[in-house]
């Protein structure tokens, strides 16, 4: 029962993050605004995350996950809400920096303790279930919120979408028992430390800059693109969009195929080619080649994040109340992908069209593909870590 909750939780979480594209062009139509105007607000959200996202680890590493999920559900939807009575974009900016803040803290949490509750099964699985529920969280994101957005009126959807995830943090704080028998373990300067430095761990880091970093491109702006330059109707936009979260479901296949045949290296560069391509076809200014981009750059996304993020359980060693500062800190560090990829694409777009910015997308991709030449494939498996502690069998988590 607290899976099932957690997963609403995540869900609303991650709505929050994709359905600004959406919403964008109502919000810019009102204040003026253009392309740039939503890159900034994609990276003010970033940015928010990436700052409080590994103090929030550090903090449930001693304490537990639980009063970081509350804590960061509220600061994740409290700003939200505010943004719908907003008065000028930079009191939205502001706001959208507060809630990705509150995003920060809970990610590595949940992450940690799906990866916990589901000790049964494999990692890959695990982090499989729990990119699907990211990418439905995205698909209503992209196309829910895009017809919302015609009926209410994008204040109004912020409402809701800021309200949902209070309800569910609520929920989630009544349905989850607390989880500090890990936490309550002695941490020493020196496990923090190795945690921080571990070799794979940056450069699994690194592989996630170039994924996440792409993705966040077709997630963000797909809807903008497709309504102010091929002249698609708003509610079609979003359903298109929406094409990236759906293919990217395939990711609890893709976990389950990846703890059958271990091959970190070729499931990476797989995807990240995959998706390299699938952004630099979006160059060709043609619906047909816009729609198939989309598509690729959400089965690659569903497939990338997923084997990487499995493969952060193995590289983190056996000390399992670590677990959520490795998450927290290889996330982190990815989100410098998401956080300037949107600033660059939206100048590119501006000042050499939308051509030259989906190439940049695709380049910077590939460019991040390098790190696999480095990364150590360990001999053992996800699968052949101990499993965690039966203390803590009822807390599971999250995107």
């Amino acid at each position: 029962m607290a899976v099932a909750f957690l997963l609403l939780f995540d869900f609303t979480l991650v709505t929050n993050i994709f359905n600004i594209g959406s919403l964008f062009a109502p919000m810019a139509a009102e204040f003026s605004e253009s392309v740039a105007g939503l890159g900034a607000l994609v990276s003010a959200y970033v940015l928010g995350r990436a700052v409080f996202e590994l103090p929030g680890s550090l903090f449930a590493v001693r304490k537990g996950p639980k009063t970081l999920l509350t804590v960061g559900g509220c600061l994740a939807s409290v700003p939200i809400i505010l943004s719908g009575l907003s008065t000028s974009f930079t009191e939205v900016l502001v706001l959208r920096c507060i809630g990705g803040a509150g995003f920060g803290f809970c990610f590595p949490q949940v992450t940690a303790l799906i990866a916990r509750n589901v000790r049964e099964t494999s990692a890959g699985m695990a982090m499989g279930l729990l990119f699907m529920t990211s990418n439905l969280a995205g698909m209503t994101g992209l196309f829910g919120y895009a017809e919302l957005g015609l009926l209410l009126g994008w204040r109004e959807s912020v409402f809701l979408s800021g309200g949902l995830l209070l309800a569910a943090t609520l929920a989630m704080a009544l349905a989850v028992r607390d989880d500090r028998t890990i936490g309550s373990i002695a941490t020493n300067r020196h496990d923090v430390v190795d945690t921080l430095l571990n070799r794979q761990l940056l450069i699994l880091a690194l592989l996630l800059i170039g994924i996440g970093g792409g993705s966040y491109l077709t997630w963000n702006f797909s809807v903008y693109y497709l309504q102010t330059q091929l002249g698609v109707p708003v509610a079609l936009a979003g359903l298109l969009a929406g094409l990236a979260p759906a293919f990217a479901l395939m990711a609890p296949l893709a976990g389950k195929g990846y703890d059958r045949f271990q091959r970190m290296r070729l499931w990476i560069l797989a995807a990240g080619a995959v998706m390299a391509g699938g952004l630099a076809l979006a160059s060709n200014t043609q619906l047909d080649l816009a729609v198939a981009s989309v598509a690729l750059v959400g089965a690659a996304q569903g497939v990338g994040f997923t084997v990487v993020f499995a493969s952060v359980r193995g590289a983190s060693g056996q000390r399992a109340r670590l677990e959520p500062l490795a998450f927290g800190w290889v996330d982190t560090l990815s989100l410098l992908g998401p956080l300037f990829a949107p600033v660059v694409f939206s100048t590119v777009a501006l000042r050499s069209g939308y051509s030259a910015a989906w190439l940049f997308g695709g380049g910077f991709t590939a460019v991040f593909l390098l790190p696999l030449l480095f990364y150590k494939v360990r001999p053992e498996s996800p699968k052949s870590h101990p499993p965690a502690p039966a203390s803590v069998p009822s807390s599971p988590g999250r995107a």
